[in-house]
């Protein structure tokens, strides 16, 4: 196993935080399930994947990892890619070609599946995947796969991994209900680890609330908050689909940058949303719930409570996204006549601030996203791309950003300056195929 030194080295993590050692230190010796407790944002993504690390190279075996979302796989494998660990792994999601993941558990034979709930039982119940080697399951935002109707999916998944000799799973609340297949798989102790109450206070978090008249038009308030945010980042929650939408047909028209992120989005769309986003190709994105947990979008200057969440659980979740890590945050809540805010906060300082007046937009985004038609299928790196683009295209290399490679295509954060000379296709000639340069939509 590598040194641990050379792992945080390459996600460029000085040194593991303290529930990330205690699950470091307490998983190398468990015997049998480990549960822990943390809230949004505090570092249970690397908490659960550092431990997977010793276990497979201490035994021959594998581990399959579910989390309850495609955008939380997705991340889980990005991370795992990024410490370069050597050990081999496949993503099994919903919207991606099933033959293309059955494929690729032929030819790549994975130490560790990432996967949704769902589509790892589709595999298991067509056989395309054996769980005859799985000796470790993890199970990120098990709360989470409860919530979204994932309870009998998760036991009837335990069943068919009979070798199972280790249970790890994580959660943003402090739920009563382990999972039943606990205890039929192991007798032995659980192991629970409760940093909720250690880091769930924010003490970067500062709160804003604006009261509204009746009359007032909420989405021109918005507007002018966010002009208010100039260059900052933000993430708006609103209840519902159908209010994103709304929200996405009354704002495009003003010229804001923004994305917007739904469950009923197609999974590319959602992809991209999030990516032009955590790139910085846009600063605010317009979103439900799904956006609250689980994805790891860093450096989010403020959190606006369009609509009022309904639990303080989701209040808590949804702040998550902002204050971290140490940083300051915002979270700014637009209250109609009839809200109870204080029901929800009843020892935060809700204090009304003025409505919002700025009307001047936000200076342009300082990147812009490309998309490329060449992938990890023509095995393309990081490296061909930006050789690509600075030399064919004369890119500064300074200018590019984040590069998300993808099986049939790739995306990369360049300095919008510099993106002005994608405005129309451009083509480029990588490891000797044509490749199309189009700017992302």
């Amino acid at each position: 196993m590598k040194e641990l030194n050379a792992l945080l080295q390459n996600l460029g993590i000085e040194r593991l935080l303290p529930l990330q050692e205690k699950m470091w230190e307490t998983c190398r010796t468990a015997k049998g399930a480990v549960v822990l407790l943390a809230p949004t944002g505090s570092g249970k993504t690397l908490a659960v994947l550092l431990p997977l690390l010793e276990r497979l190279s201490e035994q021959d075996s594998a581990a399959v990892c579910l989390a309850p979302t495609r955008e939380l796989v997705l991340q889980h494998q990005t991370i795992w890619n990024a410490m370069h660990t050597g050990f081999p792994s496949v993503c099994l999601r919903g919207g991606h070609s099933f033959p293309e993941e059955q494929a690729a558990l032929t030819n790549r034979q994975p130490k560790v599946v990432f996967a949704t709930p769902g589509r790892l039982l589709d595999h298991l119940k067509r056989k395309t995947f054996s769980p005859d080697t799985t000796t470790l399951l993890l199970i990120d935002e098990f709360d989470k796969c409860f919530e979204l109707g994932f309870r009998d999916t998760l036991n009837e998944i335990a069943q068919r991994f009979l070798r199972i000799q280790n249970v790890w799973l994580s959660s943003a609340t402090d739920t009563p209900e382990i999972p039943r297949f606990l205890k039929q798989m192991s007798e032995k102790e659980i192991v629970r680890l409760d940093f909720l109450h250690e880091t769930e206070t924010l003490s970067g978090l500062s709160f804003r609330t604006y009261l509204l008249p009746e009359e007032a038009d909420k989405a021109e308030v918005l507007l002018r908050l966010l002009c208010t945010l100039g260059d900052e980042s933000s993430i708006v929650f609103v209840e519902t689909r159908e209010g994103v939408e709304l929200l996405r047909r009354q704002l495009c028209r003003t010229g804001l940058s923004l994305a917007f992120y739904h469950g009923g989005m197609e999974q590319a769309e959602r992809e991209r949303a999030l990516l032009r986003f955590r790139c910085g190709a846009t600063r605010t994105l317009v979103c439900t719930d799904l956006a609250a947990r689980g994805l790891d979008i860093a450096d989010v200057a403020h959190v606006i409570h369009f609509d009022l969440p309904r639990t303080a659980e989701q209040v808590i979740h949804r702040n998550g996204r902002t204050a971290r890590q140490g940083k300051a945050g915002v979270a700014h809540f637009l209250l109609a006549p009839s809200d109870d805010l204080q029901a929800l906060l009843p020892d935060a300082d809700l204090t009304p601030s003025p409505l919002p007046t700025a009307t001047q937009l936000p200076p342009p985004t300082a990147f812009s996203l490309l998309h490329l038609d060449c992938g990890r299928k023509e095995k393309l790196r990081n490296g061909d791309i930006v050789g690509a683009l600075c030399k064919q295209c004369d890119v500064p290399f300074e200018a590019i950003g984040m590069i998300s490679l993808h099986e049939r295509h790739t995306y990369v954060a360049i300095a919008s300056e510099a993106a002005k000379a994608f405005a129309t296709q451009r083509k480029v000639k990588i490891k000797g195929k044509t490749v199309r340069i189009t700017p992302a939509r």
